[in-house]
């Protein structure tokens, strides 16, 4: 028996419909326990460079391998990598001559072997699982799905508030010191100083600025706000365009703070 989390199960659906008509699929983690039962935990998407057609997928390796490895490590028990599914076009659920290649791939990863999923719509949404072994075997698994049929040990996460890991206090002091540092370097140089009152103009342009920076992170969006409203972009929009491609959040705080300091011509 295959057993799925809700979130595992529910990521299958998700990709599914969210990459509909084309194929698609993702990598299963979990675990194996003696009696035989698989137990999926967690599903993978393909990644931003996989191939998705309509008779055609191929999943983003280097990216799945990535994230396999990431979100295994966050829990208690760590997940194994146990397999794979995918979407095949209309009511086609048998697996190709490539998808035998890479089910073997797998099922060599593991003395038991690996289990590889099939997914159709035809209109209603079909999910079939098998266990494969080397030499190539195939044999048809039943599939329920909950977390409540999950042991509750294995939904435990590694780092919960009492067991975070505690640095050297050498370590965030030479922290502390190479960021204070950094943020010296980064300084504006002086400027004259004028009076604290902002006129509502200029006001007016720190609001359209902080909309741009929470909505768009478009550094070019910035620019074009200070070019349209200031008559003298000189030295303030130069520094502030060379202090925010380098460092986007200090150059925010920077340029509000100059702004109270420096005259605006």
């Amino acid at each position: 028996m295959i057993v799925f989390s809700d979130r595992a199960y529910n990521a299958i659906i998700d990709e599914t419909f969210r990459k509909h008509p084309l194929e698609t699929g993702g990598i299963l983690l979990g675990h194996v326990l003696d009696n035989g039962a698989w137990i999926v935990m967690e599903v993978t998407p393909p990644g931003p460079n996989s191939v998705h057609q309509n008779a055609f997928f191929e999943y983003d390796e280097k990216f799945v391998n990535y994230l396999a490895n990431s979100i295994a490590s966050k829990y208690e028990i760590p997940l194994s990598m146990l397999g794979l599914w995918h979407r095949h076009p209309g009511n086609y659920d048998k697996f190709s001559s490539v998808d035998n290649g890479t089910n073997l791939k797998f099922a060599k990863l593991s003395k038991v072997g690996a289990i590889s999923g099939l997914v159709n719509v035809d209109p209603e949404f079909r999910f079939k699982m098998w266990h494969v072994t080397d030499p190539l075997h195939y044999e048809v698994i039943n599939v329920e799905v909950g977390d409540d049929i999950i042991p509750s040990e294995y939904f435990a996460l590694k780092h919960v508030k009492e067991s975070v890991p505690q640095f050297p206090s050498e370590v965030v002091e030479n922290n502390e010191k190479n960021y204070n540092y950094a943020y010296e370097r980064n300084e504006f140089p002086e400027e004259e100083k004028v009076s604290e009152a902002l006129s509502t103009e200029m006001t007016r342009i720190i609001a359209r600025l902080d909309a741009i920076v929470e909505n768009t992170r478009n550094t070019n969006a910035m620019l074009e706000v200070l070019v349209e409203n200031a008559s003298d972009k000189t030295s303030l929009i130069e520094k502030f365009v060379k202090k925010v491609q380098k460092n986007y959040n200090l150059s925010q705080k920077l340029l509000k703070k100059q702004i109270k300091n420096t005259e605006i011509k």
